[in-house]
């Protein structure tokens, strides 16, 4: 099984927004939406970015679950761009903000739902968290949920990599937590990709 066919098997089990039913997302389009979403990640994982130090999968793994919990479950609004979080400056299932690693080109290529520009977020998602990955875990990280945590906790606030961080509007240790996803996604992974993609791990 290739990683993109991975990908799309876990995010077909991974539960979907609420949406109303006279707005809904059809089955069969958000299906092949979720297919565009599984081929960019493994595309863009392929080859990780520098400060990661935990193989493509992994990295893989890390965009999956930043992109569930950021893009509200992938949600349609949140890939296209329409709908953007903290008062319109993050934008795609990332939830990016132009910055010091962002630039404002890159941030407005992120927006939409064809392959392109689904691509270019996941590369950025990637590119974020290796850098906080990089910032926040030691030269020789275990692949634990904690170390994931810590990454996410630098991801979502820029700063601290604190895994039990207590956010105003997710609570306490939802970076741990997250971790938690991301290592229950890498298992999966490596289930399903078999001994055959071990050198990614």
């Amino acid at each position: 099984m290739q990683l993109s066919e991975a990908l799309l098997t876990i995010l077909l089990r991974l539960p979907g927004p609420w949406e109303a039913p006279a707005t809904a997302e059809p089955p069969e389009a958000r299906q092949e939406r979720l297919a565009i979403i599984a081929e960019a990640i493994a595309l863009e994982t392929e080859q990780t970015p520098a400060g990661w130090r935990l193989g493509s999968r992994r990295m893989a793994a890390g965009v999956l679950v930043t992109w569930h919990d950021e893009g509200w479950r992938f949600h349609r609004d949140v890939h296209s761009g329409k709908r953007r979080g903290d008062h319109r400056r993050s934008v795609c299932l990332g939830q990016l903000r132009q910055g010091l690693l962002v630039s404002r080109a890159e941030w407005l290529a992120s927006m939409g739902t064809d392959l392109e520009a689904t691509r270019m977020c996941a590369r950025l998602t990637a590119r974020v968290l290796a850098m906080h990955a990089d910032r926040c875990l030691s030269d020789a990280p275990e692949p634990t949920a904690w170390s994931f945590g810590k990454a996410v906790a630098g991801f979502g606030t820029g700063h601290s990599c604190n895994p039990l961080h207590v956010s105003p509007t997710l609570g306490k240790g939802w970076a741990l937590k997250r971790g938690q996803r991301w290592q229950w996604i890498d298992l999966r992974l490596e289930e399903l990709l078999g001994p055959a993609r071990e050198a990614l791990a």
